[in-house]
């Protein structure tokens, strides 16, 4: 939405991206809070992204008057306002930094046995999250949800902030709990980017515990989908072999969540600049 010519009379039917300008005497209280929210429900219904739009109507009902009054604040004493901002943008980048920030928190909560990050370690997923918006709220950033990630943990469950901060920005994330499921889920997705396995599998319903569960999903990777790169998230494991000589197709052996995200953002990243 653009302002930037005299106001339209009542019927005016005006060409798409035309600027209007406005005086604050015309466009305060609720009339100018209806005009934008009005807008961004526009915004809203034209979204091909759905994810994209349920979290920016999550957004706006919890937020919603203080964006307008922000922007009230922005109109006063000003006798003319023309916003060049493109709103679709720059809304989308703040709901996106918002959730990837609501994940990645979350992610270091589970790993940390329940304690929220404090001080550094909230500003450093801050800056993550702002950086991760930046390129994925762009219309470039669009081509992004092609990206799909295979997850291979028998304890999805500790993975969830991570996952959730991956699709936040339009990557696909699927999960299994075992080898069994990773030609299934090849043949149904038709592939994947990346691989994220853990390394140690407990024993459950009839399955013997698997205490390098890990490499065998290397090795089935390796063997059926070779240029696919492979991620080792596994704590114990990572201790120990964090300076092995890496082969391919593992790209990182790590238990650190930051290094996970910012491998799989990177390959994302490459692949919509190819597009």
């Amino acid at each position: 939405m653009k302002l930037g010519r005299e106001k339209p009379k009542s019927g005016d039917i005006l060409p798409e991206g035309a600027p209007v300008k406005v005086t604050p005497s015309e466009y305060n209280g609720y009339r100018f809070a209806s005009d934008i929210v009005s807008a961004l429900t526009s915004l809203i219904v034209g979204l091909a992204w759905p994810v994209t739009a349920l979290i920016i109507v999550s957004y706006l009902v919890q937020h919603g008057s203080t964006f307008v009054s922000d922007i009230q604040e922005l109109m006063k004493g000003n006798k003319q306002v023309e916003l060049t901002a493109d709103v679709k943008s720059g809304v989308r980048f703040v709901v996106i930094a918002q959730e990837v920030q609501k994940g990645l928190t979350q992610q270091a909560t589970t790993q940390a046995g329940g304690n929220a990050p404090q001080g550094a370690d909230v500003t450093g997923i801050q800056q993550v999250a702002a950086q991760a918006a930046s390129q994925f709220s762009s219309p470039a950033g669009d081509r992004t949800l092609v990206t799909k990630v295979l997850w291979v943990d028998d304890h999805p469950q500790n993975n969830l902030g991570l996952a959730y901060a991956f699709q936040a920005l339009g990557i696909i994330v699927v999960c299994v709990d075992s080898n069994a499921g990773i030609t299934e889920a090849f043949a149904t997705s038709g592939g994947f980017d990346v691989v994220i396995t853990d390394m140690s599998r407990d024993a459950v319903a009839g399955r013997a515990a698997q205490p390098e569960g890990g490499l065998e999903t290397v090795n089935i990777i390796k063997g059926q989908h070779g240029s696919v790169p492979v991620i080792i998230f596994a704590g114990g494991y990572a201790a120990s072999h964090a300076n092995d000589l890496l082969q391919a197709p593992v790209i990182a052996i790590t238990s650190d969540s930051r290094v996970v995200f910012s491998r799989v953002t990177g390959i994302a990243s490459k692949k919509g600049k190819k597009g």
